[in-house]
């Protein structure tokens, strides 16, 4: 492609940095221009069809040995904990008061983004601790079939979320993106065992329908 804009042959052609250059350095064009004309200027590249790919592989030293067919899938593990304050009424509905949590991240480049990713998939995990489920009747049907069924959390029942961060290897970065999804149910569980003899969940299916049955 580079040969038919600049109009030599290939062998009179070489890169560098970022540029083709025929050999007399008297031409060039980049190769983000060489991409561009391919794409939304093919015109000038009479002849030539196809497509532009690019392939690329990074292996990490973390993840490149598999024993008996199990393989370390994460390559970065973020480390939290979470604190709750919980009450359940009289009519044994569960609020949660306050919410903590303190996470470590390693090296935060973005603080209110990292923030967000960590409320977000606390706030999912709250979902499956207090209200989300999904059923199934003996023929293997699913019963939860809207949001309604499902049990989704809306902004009456979120709480506020107060977020540490903590870096204690600031070199590097690590996962926080699903942290809440996993620690919050465990939290909030045990938060309620705490008041009540619970030991499943949804926690707010568990306690209405005791309380029903009462």
């Amino acid at each position: 492609m580079a040969s038919e804009i600049l109009g030599v042959q290939k062998s009179e052609l070489k890169i560098e940095n970022g540029r083709i250059k025929t050999i007399s350095g008297d031409r060039s064009i980049s190769l983000r221009h060489l991409v561009g004309t391919f794409y939304w200027d093919p015109v000038k590249l009479k002849g030539i069809e196809g497509s532009l790919t690019a392939v690329g592989y990074f292996q990490s030293p973390y993840a490149d040995n598999i024993k008996e067919g199990k393989i370390n899938s994460s390559i970065s593990y973020g480390c939290m904990g979470h604190i709750v304050e919980i009450e359940i009424d009289e009519t044994n509905i569960p609020k949660i008061l306050k919410y903590y949590v303190i996470h470590d991240a390693g090296k935060i480049i973005n603080e209110n983004f990292a923030k967000g990713q960590i409320i977000g998939s606390t706030f999912h995990g709250i979902e499956v601790a207090l209200y989300a489920s999904i059923e199934y009747n003996d023929e293997g049907i699913p019963l939860t079939q809207t949001f309604s069924d499902y049990g989704v959390m809306t902004a009456i029942e979120s709480p506020n979320i107060e977020v540490e961060h903590i870096e204690s290897n600031s070199d590097y970065s690590s996962g926080l993106g699903e942290g809440g999804t996993m620690a919050a149910p465990p939290a909030i569980l045990n938060a309620v065992k705490s008041i009540i003899n619970v030991k499943e969940i949804p926690i707010f299916t568990v306690l209405t329908n005791k309380c029903s049955k009462t």
